[in-house]
């Protein structure tokens, strides 16, 4: 399949190598819906859906910014649009099971991603498609595609949790509930299934981030987060073992214990600069310089108290 020019805007062009079949396909729809053919034209709609996600998946290749994130919340939008109405149609007529899955999969991931790009926030459809799709896929022998329907529906309440206007009090307690769900399949899953071993490390950095958002969590927080880090290890997965120590780092600070997270901060600048993640360097820098000083001023603090208590002793 040949690429195709999308110009979106004066100056700007895109090249897509899914715009002739896009195109193809919407043209077959119009077909189908003209002659009645209601069953072809939902299943149809999904694949176009899907197509139109792969294409949002291209990388930028001379947008302006702005530019390019308006052209994939377009597209997006029209995966919503197109695999809504498939679904709708064959969930109604309890037809083929595998094109509903694959169009929930594709309600979740959309919505999902439309979130990350600040413009929809609507989280309860998100949340509704999530919940169908692992409803289906229970019904199904296949642990790993219920896996990770089951990380989507953490990974939504998760981030709808981190959302100052939509956040609801149960978010996290939700997201928590579906990473230790995914944890409990992750156990169950061969050896040999592809990317288990990743899937297990993201899996214990959910666990050991959303752990720390509860009062009373945070030894729990801190296991999962050092076995992440020796599951990163073990996979010499370097960015991800950073990230670890930087949240391992940041729950060591409000649990006051700064000693832990210079030593978090120390094991950071020593990746940055071995592995050259050069963007890194300067937030490690001044993370560890607040550090250094909280963890200075607790001492002068004890310092002073002590020398007030022998000065003082009736105090």
């Amino acid at each position: 399949m040949g690429k195709n020019t999308v110009t979106y805007a004066i100056g700007f062009a895109r090249c897509s190598p899914y715009l002739a079949e896009i195109r193809k396909k919407k043209r077959l729809l119009k077909n189908y819906r003209e002659n009645g053919k209601e069953i072809s034209a939902a299943r149809l709609a999904i694949e176009i859906g899907d197509l139109l996600l792969e294409e949002a998946d291209l990388p930028n290749d001379g947008l302006d910014k702005d530019e390019f994130d308006d052209n994939v919340e377009k597209n997006l939008h029209e995966v919503i649009k197109y695999c809504t109405a498939g679904y709708r149609r064959l969930a109604g007529q309890n037809k083929p099971y595998s094109d509903t899955i694959r169009a929930l999969e594709l309600l979740s991931e959309a919505y999902k991603r439309y979130r990350w790009n600040g413009r929809l926030e609507e989280y309860e459809d998100a949340i509704k498609y999530a919940k169908l799709l692992v409803e289906r896929l229970r019904d199904k022998d296949d642990l790993a595609e219920l896996r990770g329907a089951v990380k989507l529906l953490a990974d939504i309440y998760f981030t709808k949790g981190h959302d100052l206007e939509k956040a609801r009090y149960d978010d996290y307690e939700n997201a928590k509930i579906f990473y230790l769900q995914e944890h409990k399949l992750l156990e169950k899953l061969d050896e040999d299934t592809p990317d288990i071993a990743d899937h297990k490390r993201s899996n214990l950095f959910n666990l050991g981030v959303i752990e720390g958002k509860f009062v009373g969590g945070e030894e729990r927080a801190m296991d999962y987060l050092a076995r992440a880090i020796k599951s990163a290890r073990k996979l010499n997965d370097h960015r991800s073992e950073l990230t670890t120590w930087w949240e391992l780092g940041n729950l060591a600070k409000r649990r006051g214990d700064m000693a832990l997270a210079l030593q978090c901060e120390d094991r950071e600048f020593q990746l940055i600069e071995k592995h050259k993640f050069d963007e890194e360097l300067v937030p490690c820098l001044v993370e560890k310089g607040i550090c250094v000083q909280l963890l200075l001023l607790s001492w002068q603090f004890l310092i002073s108290f002590f020398l007030s208590e022998n000065i003082y002793p009736a105090w």
